[in-house]
């Protein structure tokens, strides 16, 4: 969930309403115009008076953002990457396991280790498969006490689902505190300890 905003859609001469959910690195649209579209797909026409107008396939569509109307738009014009939404700057300290090829170059790129840790780090990111996959328990031993565990996961995977992920974390004593998408297919959970466990 990002910034919901009513605006309107110009097609063929006629204003049509329609609501968009600003999120990350897209916008979902719904109402007169529908279906989701990455921001780099998307042209910004101006900002003037807190009102974003953008271009989308064509079509012209205003909004009216207030003061959100620079954030939203910079947000379009240069979108986050994905080791931006994990917080991952180059020269970070931590491991990834099991995750995508392509994800492996962009994380060793950016100073992560494959494999599992042997001790503690500030940031793991793992990729499970089903609920015989989630270990928690060890997992926990495995972050700093103000480090982060990322877990990877398949969208809309029968039988195997954010919820189930988010209770095992729990369980284990974390606290989830952000959902981000991870690529086309795939979602990735944050977890943390809470600050009262923490030594």
């Amino acid at each position: 969930m990002g910034t919901n905003s009513h605006g309107t859609v110009t097609v063929g001469g006629k204003q049509v309403n329609v609501e968009a959910d600003f999120a990350s690195d897209h916008v979902v649209f719904s109402g007169g115009r529908r279906g989701e579209v990455k921001y780099h797909k998307i042209e910004v026409l101006g900002t003037a008076k807190g009102k974003l107008k953008i271009r989308v396939d064509g079509a012209v569509m205003e909004f009216p953002l207030g003061d959100k109307v620079d954030r939203i738009a910079n947000k379009i014009r240069k979108p986050p990457t994905l080791l931006d939404k994990l917080g991952i700057k180059e020269g970070a300290t931590g491991n990834f396991l099991a995750t995508p090829a392509w994800f492996a170059k962009q994380a060793e790129a950016a100073g992560l280790t494959e494999g599992y840790p042997s001790r503690s780090v500030p940031l793991l990111i793992i990729a499970a498969q089903d609920r015989d996959s989630l270990g928690f328990e060890d997992w926990r031993t495995r972050i700093d006490p103000d480090g982060a565990l990322w877990i990877v996961y398949r969208k809309a995977q029968h039988g195997f689902h954010d919820q189930d992920i988010i209770a095992a974390g729990r369980e284990a004593g974390l606290k989830d505190i952000k959902m981000v998408r991870f690529d086309d297919t795939h979602t990735a959970l944050k977890f943390v300890l809470p600050i009262a466990d923490r030594p």
